[in-house]
Parts: C-alpha cells; structure tokens; sequence
C-alpha cells in the first residue's frame, strides 16, 4: 500500500490539487503544519507558466482529510490535521469552509468512537440542534418545526374536547357544567364560558410553553383533562385507563350511572407533549445563549 507521509513536517504554503493525492492510497498528516494554502502559479515542463490553486472549499478539503489511513480516522483518531486546517482556512478569510471542516471533525470523533453513551447522545443533539455551536441559527429551524408539531396535536386536542381551563372557579361551577366533554361540550368553543376568559389559541400555546419567558397567559389558563368520567375502564397496575368514556356511552345510548374517573389517554399524551415541549424550549433555548455567547467551547 502506497502512503504518503507528512508527519512533523512542515511547510511555509501548501500547493496542490486533487490528483496529487490519488497517488497514495493513504495520507499520514499527523502533526503537519502549514501556514496557507498558496494560490501559485506553477512551471510546467514546457516552461510556460499557468495558474495553479489550491482548493479551500470545505468539502475538497473534508476528503483530503478522509484519505488518511484508517488508524488515524478510527483506532487513533488524530485531531491535529483537524484544527490545522481550521486554523489556515479561518486565517485565510475561509470563515465559512473553517466552520464546515469543524462540524465534520466533530462528527468524525463520534464516528470514531471518542464520544459514547450519553455523552454521545447529548453531542448527537448538540449536532443537530445547532451544528455543534458552529450554526445557531439552526435553533430557528428547530423552533419552527417543534412549534408548529405540537401547535397541531393542541389543535386536536382542542377538537375533542382535551383543553380545558385551570380555574378551579370556571371549571367547577355547576353553570358551566355543559361544556364539560361528558355532556358533550367543549371548553374551547363552549358558548356558555365566561365571555372575559382567555381564548384558547393553539399556536399561541404552543409558543408560550416552547418560550417560558414570554408571558402569553394560555399555558396559564388551558391544560390538557388527563382524567374523564368512564363507564368502562381497564384497570392496570399503575391507574385506571379509560376505554369507553361517558359522552362516547351517552352517544350510544348506553345506561351510564355507573361512572368512575379514569385517565384518559390522549389527554396523558397532550400532557406529556407539553412537559417535553418546555424541557425543549428550556435546553435549546439556555443552550442558544451559550453559544451566542461564546460560553460553549467549541473547537
């Protein structure tokens, strides 16, 4: 196997091309530095003189370092030819390619195995969520997908009736017993609510809770109904799920006198969406600032 060894060397500029390295079927950079890649021009045989440039975009780069030998990619990974070529391309005036190069060797060291477990979980999300530092503006991205996901499970929520509201004085007067979901009512669209209550809107939900610093007053005046009055349940270890709730036996037209609360299942889920939907917002948005901030080291 043909190598191409260029460890501790040392060079003033670099001057090459693609071809030049298909040569060698392995290249070893460890510990090679270099000050810039040289755009030179270049004396051919003939004596005449053409222009010559060494590629500086991230992804000709990325696969002149993939051409190392395998021990330094996996085995041993070699972070130095890594952050060498981050150095000279943000040096050069490259910010864009430097940015590039050091997300992919962030995603060669967890291919290689340095990162495991749960570590290499959170660095997974690390990646994900905001190109391991090197793209904040991912987290708009992110933002706008988790937003409008969860806006759409709150608007079927709605729909059948899971929304309701937290005042204990709305929802347990008697007067506003029809727009409860047993008697077939819906608190959001309940024409007998208290006209001064807020209006439950789903993608202002859903904003308050992926922003808990904004104070929009839905996430403090709608929750999702984990419990409903059942006439047929399924009684597990842990609590009572309801299978047959009373509106759905009142539209049957079954006997329902014998009634017992019960949790109801989409409702558990909407309340589940709504937890993780927060300890999102929190995560991404504390992690946001960390990064703009300059607090998260990311080389």
């Amino acid at each position: 196997m043909r190598s191409i060894w260029l460890r501790a060397a040392y060079a003033r500029a670099l001057v090459d091309d693609e071809e030049s390295w298909m040569i060698a079927n392995e290249l070893i950079l460890d510990g090679f530095r270099y000050d810039r890649f040289l755009d030179a021009e270049v004396e051919k045989a003939s004596q005449q003189w053409i222009g010559h440039y060494s590629p500086t975009d991230a992804t000709t780069r990325i696969r002149w370092l993939d051409r190392q030998r395998r021990e330094d990619m996996f085995t041993n990974f070699k972070p130095q030819p890594w952050e060498q070529l981050i150095k000279v391309l943000r040096e050069s005036g490259h910010a864009e390619s430097a940015r590039e190069v050091a997300i992919a060797k962030q995603q060669r060291l967890r291919q290689a195995g340095k990162i495991k477990g749960l570590a290499g979980v959170l660095h997974d999300a690390f990646g994900e969520l905001c190109g391991y530092g090197y793209r904040p503006i991912w987290f708009l991205r992110w933002f706008s997908v988790v937003w409008l996901f969860c806006s759409v499970f709150y608007m079927i929520a709605a729909g059948v009736g899971v929304m309701a509201p937290t005042n204990p004085r709305v929802f347990d007067e008697a007067k506003y017993a029809q727009c409860r979901p047993e008697a077939f009512g819906n608190w959001t669209t309940c024409e007998k609510a208290p006209y001064e209550y807020t209006t439950f809107n789903p993608f202002l939900y859903s904003l308050a809770l992926i922003l808990p610093l904004i104070e929009l007053q839905q996430e403090k005046d709608w929750a999702p109904m984990m419990l409903q009055p059942c006439v047929k349940s399924l009684d597990l270890v842990i609590a009572p799920v309801c299978v047959r709730s009373v509106a759905e036996a009142k539209a049957a037209g079954e006997d329902v006198t014998m009634m017992k609360p019960a949790y109801w299942p989409f409702g558990v889920f909407i309340w589940t969406l709504t937890w993780a939907q927060v300890l999102f917002g929190w995560i991404a948005g504390l992690l946001f600032v960390a990064v703009i901030s300059g607090l998260v080291q990311r080389d």
